[in-house]
């Protein structure tokens, strides 16, 4: 098992040199580490170890990994086929590590939150939990489903944390730690740091975070699965209703909101979007891969918060990506770029 001292000093050393984190932040999750049931349950150690070696897999044919849909983002292994069949196993245990060590932090990370949020739910013990093989068949359907979506919207609420920008901004303190050590492996292997690392960093992180709700949520092997007595089943046809009343409520709504930015787009605002000495401080984070209309993929990327201002952003022309390197070329189309624009890293 990998040791959670290790991912511990990772993670604390990051909260100390990023701007912003307070001493008494860094001291309460230090304090939370040290808690004698700060560990990873049997069950999901083994989920993950399974898991992180199907995603390495790079003798089966086919891109696609498990739980995934499609493989418009393809498993680890399908994608480096050729760079792994050439590493020897010393750096082919490293990379397993590596990428078994982001799963936990995503796990620790849930913990953390959900300890904040006054749920103390220490991991099952070997005893109280189900069958490995039973968890990591209950967790995997999980992994790509946006429960965790819907996950940082409840608990942004119940740990008290005001916003989701600020959930995000402390999860994104734990995903640096995490693509700082997987990168320098990932480089000592001779396999690029690219924009699918970045979003493969999440999806792992993402996982263990399912993982730790599914361990929160149960079921235990002591609890009999409940069934809904059919008179009190509701109708499908009711449900598709429901279903089409809220997406039509959703849909309402986003016009509104639409309209109402429309409306305040005045030219003091305008004026002050397209300002290039205005950058208020934003944090970042991830967009999952989706799929537009007419097919095209995009895949997972990290972007910075929306804002009032066009030059805050990565894509902005003298603008640097901290996470690709790649330098933002967009202008607006009435302000063409300066050459004295200095780089926003």
């Amino acid at each position: 098992m990998i040791a959670i001292t290790s991912i511990r000093d990772s993670i604390i050393a990051t909260y100390r040199r990023t701007p912003g984190i307070s001493e008494g932040a860094v001291s309460y999750v230090e304090r939370w580490f040290h808690e004698p049931s700060r560990n990873v349950s049997h069950s999901a150690d083994y989920a993950m170890r399974r898991f992180v070696e199907t995603e390495l897999d790079y003798h089966t044919a086919g891109d696609r990994g498990i739980g995934r849909i499609t493989s418009a983002m393809p498993r680890f292994g399908g994608r480096y086929r050729g760079d792994l069949s050439f590493l020897p196993t010393s750096k082919l245990n490293e990379l397993r590590d590596s990428f078994i060590r982001i799963i936990i932090c995503g796990y620790l990370f849930t913990d953390l939150m959900a300890t904040k949020g006054g749920q103390n739910n220490a991991p099952p013990t070997k005893d109280q939990q189900e069958s490995p093989e039973r968890f990591f068949k209950r967790w995997i359907p999980s992994i790509y489903t946006g429960t965790v979506d819907a996950y940082e919207r409840r608990i942004t609420e119940r740990a008290h944390l005001g916003d989701l920008p600020k959930y995000r901004s402390i999860k994104h303190v734990w995903l640096t730690s995490c693509f700082e050590s997987a990168s320098r492996v990932l480089q000592e292997a001779g396999i690029p740091v690219d924009d699918y690392f970045v979003s493969l960093v999440h999806d792992y992180f993402d996982a263990g975070t399912t993982c730790r709700l599914v361990e929160l949520m149960g079921p235990r092997l002591d609890e009999a699965p409940t069934v809904q007595p059919a008179s009190t089943k509701e109708p499908q046809s009711k449900k598709r209703i429901d279903y089409a009343v809220s997406v039509a409520v959703t849909a309402l709504l986003a016009a509104l909101v639409v309209a109402n930015l429309r409306n305040d787009d005045t030219t003091e605002n305008k004026a002050k979007r397209f300002d290039y000495t205005y950058r208020p401080n934003v944090s970042t984070h991830y967009v999952p891969t989706y799929e537009r209309r007419d097919g095209t993929v995009v895949r997972g990327h990290l972007r910075t918060e929306a804002d009032d201002s066009f030059w805050n952003n990565f894509s902005s022309a003298g603008n640097k990506n901290p996470y690709t390197g790649t330098i933002g070329t967009k202008t607006p189309s009435h302000h063409p770029a300066s050459s004295e624009h200095s780089s926003r890293e």
